[in-house]
């Protein structure tokens, strides 16, 4: 046959020469004549029609070259040795079988119509284009690679299989450590391998229906493409790894085993069309990295399920840890993720037998507040909670012992470690508690709570009223719950020291400030636990904000009467008098004084800082009646400054230091003053003034200071001569302000201002002397002054509650002042005092006046 063949192909001498056909050991054809020869074959079939190609002996190489016709009417068989087929065009009508030995196939175009068999050996297959109904590799470590071209059949157990482009039937990698890899192309059908420890690492492409890789400790990673069907990895200690992309269109059964499965990068949509995550058999882990996820049941039999790097699970049923072996297990959520609990779900973390206590480990969030449930719902563990400076939020509708809120349910296991809480406010109005509180935190069926478990994270606070923390109620069986309070209830536990969770949790309100309890330093110094005067009675706890806005409307009203003054302080003397003339004289003067004042009330508030401003005037109606009767008519303008600390009852604490304030007061006023012949004098005055500035609480909450006020003054005075050079001068007068403040809000309420109107008295006298000296007239004078401020009460309305400042108090004014006239044109004056009260709160006032008038 192979002599035959010989002499066949010397009928074409142009197509092949002698040295071809003669060449020692070898044989190198073309035209698709294959003749075997002894040794080491070459065979290259470009064009026409031959075979079959059987030739088991050497080192054999079949060719079929690029824009070739070739055919081969048969099988194409070789035998033991490192046998090479490259195949660009043409076809193979029949089995490619390239027999035991180290092999390689190249399949860059062309057809094989029938089965490609590496046999054993480290065989090498790769193929870039053409069709081959079926490809097997053997038996040891083969290597494939497919980019191009179609397998219409199966692949069938390849070692090392990479695929980047074309299309299989489907894929069979049977048994050993096989490794595919897929980046592109299209498997119609399935993937599946036997016993063995198998890698599947799927970036691109798709595979039409499921994968199976078998028994093994096997490793799976997708990052792109898509199983259209499940995924399955059988009994073994198998690794699961799903980052940024891909689809996977069905179930995925990690199989016994202590599995271990990792999901990063990836959004609900992406995992949305996965029914089931399921960890089967054996101790398992679960890994969220950077992932959004949601529905709970999606993910089963897992003992150890993670939530990392920022990953935010959102529950929508219980989440059920371990399986029918383990009965329970862990949930951890690290510092940067979050699991969303709320949305009316009132889900939980439960062990599989439900007998098992479940663990809860939060570093990160635990989130109540999501959806639009409001604050109705429950997240229960049942077993142990841990709080690794996590953080819970949730809501509530603060108010009195009935109001709604969130809450954590411990169901008969223990909570430790510490966690804040970040409670929101739903428009709740604030009210005093009275008993147990608002539960945030419930201990059930036996379950124990550390008393440092728990701490609020943010300022809490409602209307008039900051809640604070509380382990345990006043009622049986509240002993391991906590609750919201807004009143000290006498032998509660003391209240839970603040926790600052990492990460952060921004709230209204950074600073927390303690009730009064054992071991807790005063917030300030100085400030004192309130003592209630019957030891059952509760202590209402008022935020710091209330006495910071309730002495608002007293402390402006001090800012209008400074502004007023009184006549001899605006004008030095009665010898102001002018002739009949208008626009006659002009005056001026600067004030300041030291004020540390105090009102009684709800929260008993008290102002210490500095008042400081000026005044000036201008004489514009000037009239003399018979007998030495003067009248004069003028306008004035005025401006103060008014910074002070403030201090006050809030939280527990009396002389609690609690903000500041600094107001403006632009006054504008007209006065008619009537002087007698002998000295005596009625002076009216009609003032406006405007407001403006900001009341700030320590922990930089507050509102602004808007509004106007009137005030009106009526004084005289009647100078009996007590010898040449002294008079005594008996002295009234009777001041009405009356005072209207915008309504403002703050982080925790509304605040309004509702204040009656304010009537002062005074009544006192000067002892004045008069003497001529060479630099001109000289008069000094002493002054003792009883004020005395008539019951009224300013109200500040914190939503619904009112705290009242009363008005009511009497104080004691002396001082000395003086009077010099330069010329007949020009006197300068002076006044110092000191006020101090006699009856009603603290009041300590110094003050000095200096000014000037000149008349022309």
């Amino acid at each position: 046959m192979k002599f035959h063949g010989v002499r066949a192909r010397l009928l074409w001498p142009s197509i092949i020469s002698l040295p071809t056909i003669l060449l020692s050991g070898q044989s190198a054809q073309a035209a698709c004549v294959l003749v075997p020869n002894p040794g080491n074959n070459t065979y290259t079939c470009d064009s026409g029609v031959g075979g079959p190609l059987i030739d088991t002996g050497g080192n054999n190489t079949l060719i079929m070259p690029a824009r070739g016709t070739g055919f081969i009417n048969g099988p194409v068989v070789f035998g033991a040795g490192a046998d090479s087929v490259s195949i660009e065009s043409g076809t193979i009508q029949g089995n490619l079988d390239t027999g035991a030995g180290n092999d390689t196939v190249e399949l860059r175009g062309g057809f094989v119509n029938g089965t490609i068999t590496q046999g054993a050996g480290v065989d090498t297959f790769k193929m870039t284009g053409g069709t081959v109904q079926r490809v097997e590799q053997g038996s040891e470590l083969d290597t494939a690679v497919v980019s191009g071209g179609r397998i219409i059949g199966q692949f069938f157990a390849g070692d090392f299989f990479t695929m980047t482009g074309g299309q299989i039937g489907e894929v069979n990698l049977e048994q050993a450590n096989n490794e595919m890899r897929m980046s592109g192309g299209t498997i119609d059908r399935f993937v599946i391998a036997a016993q063995g420890r198998d890698l599947l690492i799927l970036s691109g492409g798709s595979i039409g229906t499921f994968v199976d890789l078998g028994i093994g400790d096997n490793r799976v990673f997708v990052s792109g493409g898509s199983i259209g069907s499940t995924l399955t990895t059988g009994t073994g200690n198998d690794q699961f790894t799903w980052t940024t992309a891909g689809t996977i269109g069905g179930a995925i059964s990690l199989g016994g085993g202590n599995d271990t499965g990792t999901l990063q990068n990836l959004t609900d949509a992406v995992l949305s069309l996965t029914p089931l995550l399921n960890g089967a058999a054996g101790t398992d882990t679960l890994t969220f990295a950077s992932t959004t996820a949601t529905t709970s049941a999606r993910y089963v039999n897992w003992e150890n399920v993670a939530l990392t790097a920022g990953s935010v699970f959102t529950l929508d049923s219980t989440f059920i840890l371990g399986d029918s072996g383990t009965g329970t297990g862990s949930f951890s959520i690290d510092d940067s993720s979050t699991l969303l609990a709320g949305n009316g779900v009132n889900a939980a973390i439960a062990p599989f037998d439900g007998v098992r206590p479940v663990s809860l480990t939060n570093a990160g969030v635990i989130d109540l507040t999501n959806g639009t449930s409001g604050a109705t719902d429950t997240f229960t563990v049942i077993g142990n909670y841990t709080g690794s400076g996590g953080a819970i939020r949730l809501q509530t509708v603060l108010g009195d012992d009935a109001s709604p809120a969130d809450k954590l349910v411990i169901s008969g296991g223990a909570a430790s470690g510490t966690t804040g809480l970040a409670v929101t406010n739903l428009d709740g109005p604030g009210a005093a508690t009275r008993q147990d509180g608002i539960l945030v935190v419930q201990a059930i069926n036996g379950a124990t709570t550390a008393g440092t478990a728990f701490g609020l994270s943010n300022a809490v606070a409602a209307g008039a009223f900051e809640y604070a923390l509380f382990k345990g109620g006043v009622s049986a069986g509240s002993d391991e719950n906590w609750y919201l309070r807004s009143a000290l209830i006498p032998g509660s536990e003391p209240p839970a020291p603040p926790i600052d969770p990492d990460p952060a949790v921004e709230e209204p309100g950074e600073e927390i400030i303690l009730p009064p309890a054992p071991g807790v330093e005063p917030p300030t110094p100085g400030a004192t636990p309130i003592v209630a005067d019957d030891p059952t009675e509760a202590i209402p706890l008022y935020r710091i904000e209330v006495p910071t806005y309730s002495v608002v409307p007293p402390a402006v009203r001090e800012t209008a009467l400074a502004t007023l003054g009184t006549f001899h302080e605006r004008r030095g003397e009665q010898s102001i008098a002018t002739s009949n003339s208008n626009f006659s004289a002009g005056w001026g003067r600067a004030f300041g004084q030291s004020t540390d004042q105090s009102w009684n009330g709800t929260v008993n508030p008290s102002v210490d800082g500095h008042l400081y401003g000026i005044q000036a005037g201008l004489d514009i109606l000037g009239h003399e009646s018979n007998g030495g009767h003067y009248d004069m008519a003028g306008l004035f303008f005025g401006y103060s400054n008014f910074d002070a600390d403030i201090k006050g009852e809030a939280v527990g604490w009396k002389n609690l230091q609690v903000g500041s304030m600094n107001v403006d007061t632009t006054s504008f006023g007209g006065y008619w003053t009537h002087i007698g012949p002998s000295g005596w004098y009625v002076d009216a005055v009609l003032m406006g003034s405007w407001f403006n500035g900001h009341s700030t609480s320590s922990r930089d909450i507050g509102v602004d200071i808007d509004g106007t006020g009137i005030t009106a003054s009526l004084e005289g005075g009647y100078p009996f001569a007590l010898t040449q050079s002294w008079n005594f001068e008996p002295e009234a007068q009777v001041i009405w302000q009356h005072l209207s403040l915008d309504d403002q809000s703050d982080a925790f309420s509304d605040v309004s201002f509702d204040t009656d109107d304010g009537y002062i008295g005074r009544v006192g006298f000067r002892l004045q002397g008069k003497y001529e000296t060479a630099s001109g007239l000289f008069q000094p004078y002493l002054k003792a002054n009883l004020w005395h401020n008539f019951s009224g009460t300013d109200s500040v309305l914190f939503g619904p509650d009112a705290i009242n400042t009363e008005l009511e108090s009497t104080s004691l004014e002396l001082g000395a002042g003086v009077t010099h006239d330069f010329t007949k044109y020009v006197s300068a004056f002076a006044v110092a005092d000191y006020t101090f009260d006699v009856d009603g709160p603290h009041q300590e006032i110094v003050e000095g006046n200096i000014g000037l008038r000149v008349k022309w």
